[in-house]
């Protein structure tokens, strides 16, 4: 097969993560003449930045595996993404998955590797190996920070590897997204008729001719095909949520949509915006920044002062603590909503951590409850009933409880005269 066959079938009838103007670029040199113009490398942001660290691969060969700047190594992911070839890198103008994750196996390995800088620039690729890839990203994100700074464009595949790192920084003008997959069919049937051919395609199997070029695309093969487009977006989706801790409903409704540096931010698909040095520095802020010194390297001067620092520390932290709870509890027992709330103020100053604008709004919903003294006063104003008191011998002959049952009937007709007369609601039965 030659090599302008093989890009062809890389390119059409199978599913890429690709940017559609990208697979589009391509198919328009591909579709007259099966050629493409020589591919220019693309510059790479850290070009100018590290060291080039060189190792030995499993065939015993040397290659460059990445750039090494103040214990970062820095692994390019430029171009178009392709599933296998091996070494083959930026300076192809690709960027293979199968040696991605070797070098992100050599860094992650390293001694010397603090952490890793992926370097992206690509408008995606191949979908077959790109949530593997994305994966392996995941897995070394587990040993070793890894930060993907997107310089110019993290789309499709290229946002897929992007995904699977800690931290996200994208230069104000990169682009990121296009979280969708798209598949090329091209229908060749005209052209072949007018080139005098008729082709005849003969297979075993019901949906074999499903991506053949030589005829339209039957109804029913476009559904098998996009039925496969739909399981593979379904795993992009899901990879994509998993990695940045988004819902997949949110991931969905980007609906393969390219948001460009804040937009980014806002949407969640990256973390800040910034340029190469705000990438690197998250190693600082992510890292202690002196060197942990353990067994005979760690002298008592250093313990000591180590453990000192901690406590002070601790000290301090607590000593804010208080503080800040302090501050809270008083700003919800002095709202203006708390007048006449005292006992629910209390208990969510100092039984709860809410707070003090949700306190505020929830005492504003909560009755006014009136004071001891406004409950004495408003008692002292009731109308009072005077119920005499009948002098009553449980050891009295019968006639002394004939007496005292009259005088129980007495009462109960004066309180009724005295409830009609004070229009009250409640009247005891005479």
């Amino acid at each position: 097969m030659t090599e302008l066959a093989r890009v062809a079938g890389l390119l059409f009838n199978r599913p890429l993560l690709l940017m559609p103007e990208t697979a589009i670029a391509i198919a328009s040199n591909l579709a007259d003449r099966f050629g493409v113009d020589p591919m220019q490398p693309p510059a790479e942001a850290s070009a100018f930045r590290g060291r080039p660290v060189t190792g030995t691969l499993d065939d015993g060969s040397k290659a460059n595996l990445y750039r090494m700047q103040d214990g970062v190594a820095i692994i390019p992911v430029m171009g178009e993404l392709v599933n296998r070839g091996s070494w083959i890198g930026a300076s192809s103008g690709l960027t293979s998955y199968e040696g991605l994750a070797e070098q992100l196996r050599k860094a992650s390995a390293d001694p010397n590797v603090r952490g890793i800088l992926l370097d992206v620039d690509s408008p995606g690729g191949e979908a077959a190996g790109a949530m593997e890839t994305g994966a392996i990203v995941r897995q070394t994100a587990a040993q070793k920070p890894v930060v993907a700074y997107v310089s110019g464009l993290a789309a499709s595949a290229g946002y897929a590897i992007s995904a699977g790192a800690n931290h996200i920084v994208t230069a104000p003008s990169a682009n990121l997204g296009s979280i969708g997959v798209v598949r090329l069919h091209v229908d060749r049937s005209e052209a072949i008729a007018r080139a005098g051919l008729k082709p005849t395609l003969i297979t075993a199997g019901a949906y074999k001719g499903d991506h053949s070029s030589f005829t339209p695309l039957e109804p029913e093969a476009r559904a098998r095909i996009q039925a496969g487009v739909d399981d593979l977006y379904d795993l992009f989706v899901s990879h994509v949520a998993s990695s940045r801790k988004l819902p997949e409903k949110a991931v969905r409704a980007t609906e393969a949509g390219m948001f460009m540096g804040q937009r980014a931010v806002d949407v969640g698909l990256a973390d800040r915006v910034g340029d190469f040095d705000a990438a690197m520095a998250y190693f600082d802020d992510s890292s202690p920044k002196n060197v942990i010194l353990s067994g005979a390297n760690m002298t008592e001067s250093t313990t000591a002062n180590t453990a000192a620092e901690l406590a002070a520390a601790t000290s301090s932290a607590a000593s804010q603590a208080r503080t800040a709870e302090r501050a809270r509890a008083q700003a919800i027992l002095n709202a203006p909503e708390a007048q006449g709330r005292a006992d629910l103020a209390n208990y969510l100053a100092f039984e709860t951590d809410m707070a003090p604008e949700a306190a505020s709004a929830l005492l504003a919903k909560a009755p006014v409850v009136a004071s001891a003294a406004a409950a004495s006063e408003q008692t002292a104003a009731r109308p009072r009933l005077t119920v005499p008191v009948p002098d009553v011998n449980p050891d009295a002959d019968a006639a002394a409880g004939a007496e005292a049952a009259a005088g129980w009937d007495k009462i109960y007709a004066d309180l009724n005269r005295q409830a009609a007369a004070s229009n009250r609601a409640f009247v005891i039965p005479g």
